[in-house]
């Protein structure tokens, strides 16, 4: 009993992760990117190793 149990909990992690992954990148490729934020180039300053 024990046993089944056990594997009934592991099932249920490994789809929540799963789950939980797949939701991460299908908000990510939602597509909702503006064409200004594409196009605006990003500057960025590294600091002096002198």
């Amino acid at each position: 009993m024990k046993t089944k149990r056990n594997r009934v909990l592991a099932l249920v992690l490994c789809l929540t992760l799963v789950l939980g992954c797949a939701g991460i990148v299908y908000a990510d490729n939602s597509g909702k990117q503006t064409t200004e934020a594409a196009e605006t180039p990003v500057e960025t300053e590294f600091p002096c190793m002198c």
